[in-house]
């Protein structure tokens, strides 16, 4: 019999819900790739937002980026992190972290020859541990140093705490010599944020839902310390912000870049999440406290007057009111739709909407069990909101909410750190129609979200990948989305075809195929590759295949064939091998533009039945 040329085809997106084998005719696992029109092709490359090999970044790992546009035009974006709240425009991060105490008076700093701890004498000073100190102003410019190099004139972290009086920092270097100096110096203390990590504790409901202990089965440890979060968002060309538990900032835009926001007067004290409403601009927090009492509740939601940050107590006259949810244990998230505000608890959706006076606000129970898992674990895209709910995607369209199918949900569920749920950042490529969210794995080596999943809602299917991102944001304000790394940089996403100016590393796995549907073994002795750049023009990198194949699922003995190095001058793939199923690996390490996977074939012929 002659030999037949056959396609290779594989559907577009991953199947892992099967073994390799049961995922016939599906990829099986993938890495910086995603499908588009039913194709693959290597994911854009990346940018530093201030330009390769920058030395600016910002402090501490990013928790929440907001992006928006002043009444000029001018793009500006936002980034609360576990330390800091940031603004960066035109190529520099300002530091826009509140200041919550200050003061002027003599402060003596005392260093150690060979040591880079500093202690501080300042009295009753009402540090702790972690606080931030920035020395602005030494008024005695002899006496800056300490130790014959240590400026003091810079910020700093308080490392630990001898008593009312005493604390130390760390100096980037160790001192020249033992000397104490006393200079008159300006403090600053910035807003102390909290903690990078979540710390599971013991008691009801301490631990992530569906631990491994079962819903109200108490867990090891003392107390439960969520991560700090923060939400932003915009008021006019002003920024508003709230790290979770603390008071809501303002930062005013026409005040400058070098002005630090301060906290809202009127405002609670104590706020989880804010979101501002789209048309009647009420400034809303989510689990605050009683405007009556002060009293904090988890599943409070207070607005402020209509355009009047400041007025948050209802009246007759203004439109600021609140809404306590009934039989919910905590407020997690919330977006903006279609004509409504979502409001996710641990467990269950509500809708928000503007009904007017006397109410202001209209709520109603959308769905139970359908939870979310993080602050920014949901977003809206196209009129439909997506989010990760625990051990499940979910979907909002209008209806009830509804289970999201997804070919790698239990790869995703499997692996992901469910202790860290809170740090899921879901975010949107419109420009491919995608939704991603970053999360992080239990392999993570960063302890910072290293993975992400993706799901094309326009072609419904799913890929999956590695990278270093916490946040996301789209390309409402940009050209290109944001995604900011755990090293303090930030990136233009879809930008370019390399990692900042170095290689992307990609990868695609098929699941194992039948040759002749596996009624017998096949010859095969060519494989006619087909790969282009995503124009379509011929592809100017290589990219290397290598090929799998046995005799039977159950075959322990599986021969590999290659790699082979495949450019645009490549005819055909010199493979030859005898298989009842194969499986493909695809990789690509080079910086040369993009490839894009068209109709693969492969020449063939029957070999016998065994």
């Amino acid at each position: 019999m002659k030999p037949i040329y056959t396609n290779i085809n594989i559907k577009p997106g991953v199947l892992r819900e099967a073994t390799k084998k049961a995922a016939e005719g599906h990829w099986y696992d993938a890495d910086k790739v995603r499908f588009r029109y039913g194709r693959p092709e290597k994911i854009g490359g990346w940018a530093n937002i201030n330009g390769a090999g920058t030395s600016s970044y910002f402090e501490g790992i990013a928790r929440a980026i907001h992006n928006w546009n002043n009444n000029d035009g001018s793009p500006l974006t936002a980034l609360g992190t576990h330390t800091h709240l940031y603004l960066w425009q035109s190529g520099t991060y300002y530091d826009i972290t509140p200041v919550v105490a200050s003061g002027t008076t003599v402060v003596s700093y005392t260093t150690s020859a060979g040591s880079s701890a500093v202690l501080v004498s300042l009295p009753s000073h009402g540090f702790i541990a972690d606080d931030i100190i920035y020395f602005s102003t030494a008024i005695d410019p002899t006496s800056v140093t300490a130790g014959g190099n240590v400026l003091m004139a810079d910020q700093f972290v308080v490392t630990s705490v001898v008593d009312t009086h005493r604390f130390y920092i760390e100096y980037t270097t160790a001192a020249l010599s033992t000397k104490t100096v006393s200079v008159t110096t300006t403090w600053d203390k910035l807003v102390h944020l909290g903690q990078q990590q979540t710390v599971l504790g013991t008691g009801w409901g301490s631990s992530f839902w569906s631990h491994s202990g079962g819903w109200g089965t108490p867990v090891s440890g003392d107390i439960q310390l969520l991560a700090t979060q923060w939400t932003l968002d915009s008021w006019g060309e002003d920024l508003v912000a709230n790290y979770r538990g603390g008071a809501i900032f303002q930062w005013v835009e026409n005040s400058g870049v070098n002005i630090r926001a301060v906290s809202i007067s009127g405002a609670p004290t104590r706020n989880d999440l804010i979101l501002v409403s789209p048309e009647d601009r009420h400034l809303i927090s989510f689990g605050t406290e009683d405007v009556l009492t002060s009293t904090y509740s988890p599943v409070l939601i207070r607005w402020c007057a209509s355009e009047n940050l400041n007025d948050w107590s209802p009246s007759a006259t203004n439109t600021a009111g609140d809404k306590l949810l009934s039989g919910s244990s905590r407020i997690v998230g919330a977006t903006r739709t279609r004509g409504a505000i979502l409001v996710w608890t641990e467990a269950a959706l509500y809708s928000m909407r503007q009904i007017g006076q006397p109410f202001i606000f209209g709520f109603d129970l959308l769905g139970s069990n359908c939870g979310l898992v993080g602050p920014h674990a949901a977003i809206e895209a196209n009129g439909r909101t997506y989010w990760m709910s625990n051990q499940r995607f979910m979907v909002f369209d209008g209806g009830a909410p509804r289970p999201l199918p997804c070919t790698v949900l239990r790869y995703i569920f499997d692996n992901i750190d469910g202790q860290q749920y809170d740090k899921v950042y879901a975010g949107v490529n419109g420009a491919y129609n995608e939704i991603i969210w970053l999360y992080q794995d239990l392999s993570a080596t960063t302890a910072e979200c290293n993975r992400y999943v993706i799901y094309n809602y326009l072609e419904d299917h799913w890929t999956i990948g590695s990278i270093d991102r916490t946040v996301w944001a789209d390309d409402s304000v940009y050209l290109y989305p944001l995604a900011a790394d755990t090293s303090g940089n930030t990136y233009y996403h879809d930008y370019g075809d390399s990692a900042d100016g170095d290689a992307i590393y990609s990868y695609l796995r098929s699941g194992e195929f039948d040759l002749q549907d596996g009624q017998q073994i096949a010859f095969i002795n060519r494989i006619v590759p087909d790969f282009t750049l995503k124009d379509g023009d011929p592809m100017r990198g290589n990219i290397t295949i290598t090929l799998r194949g046995r005799k039977a699922p159950g075959d322990s003995n599986v021969v590999t064939r290659g790699p082979y190095t495949v450019s645009a001058g490549t005819l055909y793939v010199p493979y030859r091998h005898r298989a009842r199923q194969i499986s493909m690996i695809i990789e690509s390490s080079s910086d040369d533009p993009a490839w894009r996977m068209g109709e693969m074939k492969m020449r063939l012929m029957p070999d016998g039945e065994h």
